[in-house]
């Protein structure tokens, strides 16, 4: 996503929601060769850095790796501050899809790109854009899917559907489990009371048969 920028100058937003951004910024040196990481905590310093001039590219992409909370806030920031600049990019990573939620706090001026999480191995893509009520809206960008984009996301179906079905199988396994052990316990107690009941009739059979005896002598 970042790619398709023309910009060299990054900054790289990111919260406790993405822990391990170390690839992120590496991939990012090696194609760009200058990022600077900021946490959600210190989004002054963030504003600092956009409205600097000090060894400034000419445009500038900022990354956002955030929770949708923050995110919100984030662009809540950028909006309050008049921080909309047609010199600064903007490129979010949501792994929720809160694309409409984002639009309703953004202002015109503000250049942002989304990728919205689908699966384990692909993300929707969209762009901000001005609609026909002059207000800043997001829309979503076609893309066309490599054929290993397109064998992985087959491969992470089948798996889907295979732990779907075991799953299924396994939840049958134990309701047959289950009635077998509930008939097994229902014999018992039906060959428990018979021989309570056995029991019972040997036993006033062996008293009549002792009174008649004693009632014989």
């Amino acid at each position: 996503m970042v790619s398709s920028g023309t910009a060299r100058q990054i900054h790289l937003l990111h919260d406790l929601s993405a822990p391990d951004i170390s690839p992120t910024v590496q991939a990012m040196n090696r194609r760009w060769g200058e990022v600077t990481v900021v946490t959600y905590d210190d989004l002054d310093l963030l504003e600092s850095m956009i409205r600097s001039y000090y060894h400034v590219e000419e445009m500038r992409n900022v990354v956002v790796i955030c929770s949708a909370e923050n995110t919100m806030a984030t662009f809540e920031m950028i909006r309050t501050r008049n921080l909309e600049s047609p010199t600064v990019q903007w490129y979010v990573v949501l792994l929720d899809n809160v694309v409409s939620e984002l639009a309703s706090v953004m202002r015109e001026g503000t250049q942002v790109s989304v990728a919205v999480k689908k699966t384990l191995v692909s993300y929707g893509l969209a762009i901000s854009f001005i609609d026909k009520k002059n207000k800043a809206n997001i829309r979503k960008t076609r893309t066309k899917r490599t054929a290993k984009q397109q064998e992985q996301e087959k491969k992470l179906q089948r798996q889907e559907q295979e732990e779907q079905e075991q799953e299924k199988e396994k939840e049958q396994q134990e309701i047959y489990q289950n009635r077998n052990k509930s008939n097994k316990n229902e014999k018992n107690t039906r060959n428990k009371n018979q021989g309570l009941k056995n029991n019972t009739n040997k036993n006033y059979k062996k008293n009549s048969n002792k009174s008649k005896n004693n009632k014989h002598h």
